[in-house]
């Protein structure tokens, strides 16, 4: 059974066939990948900062942010649920895998938190399903470059761009991704996917890998909100 889809932009009505499978028109176009393939839902954050510096940091914030904190690295029965920590080159990699996203230690917050702190180079990303939004925010030596986000569904849609003068500026985050990737601002063709790894590549992150499904873990924490706080 075949549906049809419009594509109505400033150059009219098209129609588009489809067959019936659930699908991302605006990451449907990736080159060299598999068209229905999607990251699960996660929250990731990449540090340019060693290993023992970044965990360091992460103990400091998560008492500031109402944590209790555990180093459970050489206790692999506690792993579940704990904050994996994993390295690529100079960068310090961490995520939650199978942790809800709004029970994660890694957010918007926390992430820009750790940045700041360590005053380096780094990015916090994601993907949540519910609106089928992906997110990206872009950090120099601990100050934002420019935070997106963008969603399929009614959901957190922006690109806010910071500027040296102290002021930021705001747009349109397909348009935005479109330009970093050198495309027409007019493209129906966006790759979200491709915009988010492009920009990660820039950091030093060749291989997006949501769980860190394919890296050794070299460090495990177990960060356990305390009652009575609640991070939006």
């Amino acid at each position: 059974m075949t549906r049809h889809w419009y594509l109505i932009d400033d150059d009219g009505c098209r129609r588009i066939n489809v067959s019936e499978k659930s699908w991302d028109f605006w990451s449907d176009f990736r080159s060299g990948g598999d068209a229905n393939e999607a990251w699960p839902a996660f929250t990731q954050a990449a540090v340019c900062a060693e290993l023992g510096k970044a965990v360091a940091t992460i103990r400091e914030i998560s008492g500031e942010l109402d944590y209790d904190y555990e180093d459970v690295t050489m206790t692999p029965e506690m792993w579940d649920g704990g904050l994996c920590l994993a390295t690529d080159d100079e960068l310090t990699l961490m995520t939650e895998p199978s942790v809800e996203l709004d029970e994660r230690f890694v957010n918007a917050e926390s992430a820009e938190m750790l940045l700041e702190r360590l005053e380096v180079d780094g990015a916090f990303f994601g993907y949540d399903p519910a609106a089928g939004t992906l997110m990206l925010s872009v950090f120099s030596n601990g100050t934002p470059d420019f935070l997106w986000a963008d969603s399929l569904q009614p959901g957190p849609s922006h690109a806010i761009t910071f500027h040296d003068d102290g002021t930021a500026t705001q747009e349109d985050p397909r348009k935005f991704a479109l330009r970093r990737l050198g495309q027409p601002e007019t493209s129906p063709f966006l790759d979200r996917y491709a915009f988010v790894e492009n920009e990660l590549a820039k950091l030093g992150l060749q291989d997006v890998q949501p769980e860190l499904e394919r890296r050794p873990i070299v460090a495990v924490l177990n960060l356990e909100r305390r009652p009575g706080r609640s991070l939006g």
